[in-house]
């Protein structure tokens, strides 16, 4: 991307992640008339896809779900009752509604501890702590459960706040409780820690418990 911006040259139609269009914003053509008749079809688009996908007041990227993912927590289920008490088929049993008491306990402050329990008994959590999507993805979402913005809508930093200390002050007691390689990780290593029967939990989308059956079905 970078190359065929400065050489003014390239490709008529690119694939950008996330906010990676904003950051060419300059070098994009307008694409409102795609978009507008996306949205006059399907409806608006969510605040995320606007936010990202607009420079001032026109589109310069399309929104589109591919390479969207859900990233829940996906672990053993043994693990995680033998190192933490916690019995997963209890706090999400199959076809019944969730078990409320199990699930509201299921919080920061409880993962931590969790991970603190199983990081002792020789199954850390696989939390990745580098820049790939898997990390930004989990690292953003304790940002965003404690309210915090690290950046405004107006691109003004807003990193300094009290919620901010609090969840750096959390990855300081967590951080030491995960692999030391996961600062050093790409989007396959959690998956590989998960299968390999290294780690507890990942935040992942099932595909991981999907490859763990075929290849590795003592740990799945």
């Amino acid at each position: 991307m970078a190359a065929e911006a400065q050489a003014k040259s390239g490709h008529d139609v690119l694939q950008f992640t996330s906010w990676y269009a904003t950051g060419q914003a300059e070098n994009l053509e307008p694409v409102d008339d795609i978009v507008s008749a996306i949205i006059a079809q399907n409806g608006g688009p969510t605040k995320a896809a606007k936010y990202l996908g607009k420079s001032d007041s026109y589109w310069i990227a399309v929104p589109t779900g591919y390479g969207s993912t859900l990233s829940p927590p996906c672990a053993r289920i043994d693990l995680m009752k033998q190192f933490t008490g916690l019995d997963v088929t209890k706090m999400y049993p199959a076809g019944a509604p969730p078990d409320q008491q199990f699930a509201d306990n299921w919080t920061w402050a409880f993962f931590l501890d969790a991970a603190e329990k199983c990081f002792k008994g020789g199954y850390p959590f696989g939390m990745p702590m580098s820049t790939t999507p898997d990390a930004v993805n989990w690292v953003g979402t304790m940002f965003a459960a404690h309210g915090v913005q690290l950046v405004n809508l107006e691109g003004n930093i807003t990193v300094k706040s009290d919620a901010t200390r609090q969840v750096l002050e959390w990855f300081q007691k967590a951080v030491p409780l995960f692999p030391p390689t996961a600062v050093a990780w790409n989007d396959a290593s959690n998956n590989k820690a998960l299968i390999s029967g290294q780690s507890t939990p990942i935040m992942n989308s099932p595909s991981a418990w999907a490859v763990a059956k075929r290849d590795a079905p003592k740990v799945a």
